[in-house]
């Protein structure tokens, strides 16, 4: 049984549906934010599906705070309380988020695995990116450029629980990823192609490196001006 499947049929398809049919809605028509008018319920959960931090905030929830409520809704209509399990398959129904994460791929020059420090991309019909043209990215970890092609995008086949207080959001990455992003509250965390002695050594002096690199742009634009 999925998440979005209950034992007491038709009144629990309509709570999904509803959820969904909202959260479209508030993607395509408000900017990815819930109507006020709704009630309290319905806003959380469209926030957490929409990851509309403000609203969120608005209501005077931390993310922790809303998903524990939206388990208790989904437990009262008899689904699982797997939150992210349930919001991951209502973004799946609706598409794309108004912001499409950006993928996860390895890096051509440090050969580790992380999302683009930047990207730049064709928006494709309906949101997300549109594979068939040209896709450039800077490397999150060492910073070089590279184009980025549908083939090199790493699967989501494993996840990331945000350690931070009050977060705790459950972010889908690949099981080689050296730098995970928490998808909500954007806090970096090691992953697990950064577990050993070795590979971590390997990421924290590409960042090193990085980081210096920037400094000295930042010290040569100084001067030229």
């Amino acid at each position: 049984m999925t998440a979005l499947n209950g034992a007491g049929g038709g009144e629990l398809s309509g709570f999904t549906a509803d959820i969904t049919r909202r959260a479209r809605w508030a993607r395509d028509h408000n900017d990815g934010r819930p109507e006020p008018a709704w009630p309290a319920g319905e806003r959380l959960a469209v926030a957490l599906v929409l990851r509309d931090k403000v609203t969120v905030a608005a209501e005077g929830y931390t993310r922790q705070d809303a998903a524990r409520r939206l388990a208790g809704d989904l437990g009262y209509y008899g689904y699982g309380t797997d939150v992210d399990t349930w919001l991951r398959e209502i973004r799946a129904a609706i598409g794309s988020l108004p912001h499409p994460e950006l993928p996860y791929t390895r890096c051509p020059s440090c050969r580790l695995a992380s999302q683009p420090g930047s990207m730049s991309y064709r928006l494709a019909d309906g949101g997300g990116i549109d594979w068939s043209g040209a896709a450039h990215a800077s490397c999150g970890i060492c910073g070089r450029n590279h184009d980025i092609t549908r083939g090199q995008v790493l699967p989501l086949d494993a996840g990331y629980t945000c350690p931070r207080s009050g977060c705790g959001a459950v972010t889908p990455r690949p099981g080689s990823a050296a730098r995970v992003r928490c998808h909500w509250c954007g806090v970096y965390g090691i992953g697990p192609g950064a577990a050993t002695e070795t590979a971590r050594a390997r990421l924290e002096l590409q960042e090193r490196l990085h980081a210096c690199e920037l400094r000295q742009a930042v010290l040569r634009a100084r001067r030229e001006r």
